[in-house]
């Protein structure tokens, strides 16, 4: 905040152990201080479990500033997983610990859709994926246009099959656990963040 000054608007982003850590810094930093909250752009907590938040508004429209962005992902045809995410998952209460996540509803917000929507985003709306191994830093990376579909069941975010085998897990069990080098939706965020931003100056 010293760095950039008084008035930019802010993003935060954190993905998976990170967006926990995020949720975390919008909670107790930013929600509690109007000139912060005022400042905000969006949030997005990108693989990430995390439960409504009180101070910070799900996005409802990719046209809204100020609001949340978040979702956890589980291939289409995967039943297991749901399972053992809820049943693994920890979340902040209120008091600032991490507790089981319980029966506590999930947050999830479509990436392809930039709302907290149970419709169905069919492969047309994806406006990119990309696979970013070994890139370098600051370059930007070809898009792969329509690669999956996406919706929100129950809290999470079902993705159906991409196209391309390079967006794909591969490797061991332990390679599978780690972020992968590829993001489904990189071009889906970049819009939505210059929407946001787009609505944040009209605000």
């Amino acid at each position: 905040m010293a760095r950039i000054g008084p008035d930019r608007p802010i993003i935060v982003v954190g993905v998976e152990q990170g967006g926990g850590l995020a949720s975390r810094l919008l909670n107790d930093v930013i929600a509690p201080d109007p000139t912060l909250k005022r400042r905000l752009v969006g949030a997005y907590l990108i693989e990430t479990v995390v439960t409504d938040p009180t101070a910070v508004p799900v996005c409802a429209a990719r046209a809204q500033a100020g609001c949340l962005v978040a979702w956890k992902s589980v291939a289409k045809t995967d039943f297991i997983q749901p399972g053992r995410l809820r049943s693994r998952s920890r979340v902040w209460n209120g008091a600032g610990r991490l507790v089981p996540l319980g029966n506590r509803p999930i947050v999830c917000v479509n990436p392809l859709l930039g709302a907290r929507s149970e419709a169905e985003a069919p492969e047309r709306l994806n406006l990119g994926a990309v696979n970013a191994t070994g890139l370098e830093a600051g370059a930007r990376p070809a898009f792969m246009v329509r690669q999956a579909s996406a919706q929100c069941v129950d809290g999470l975010l079902r993705l159906g099959r991409p196209r391309s085998a390079s967006l794909m897990p591969s490797g061991g069990w332990a390679e599978r656990l780690r972020v992968p080098g590829y993001n489904l939706f990189w071009a889906d965020l970049e819009a939505d963040a210059l929407a946001r931003s787009a609505a944040w100056r009209g605000r």
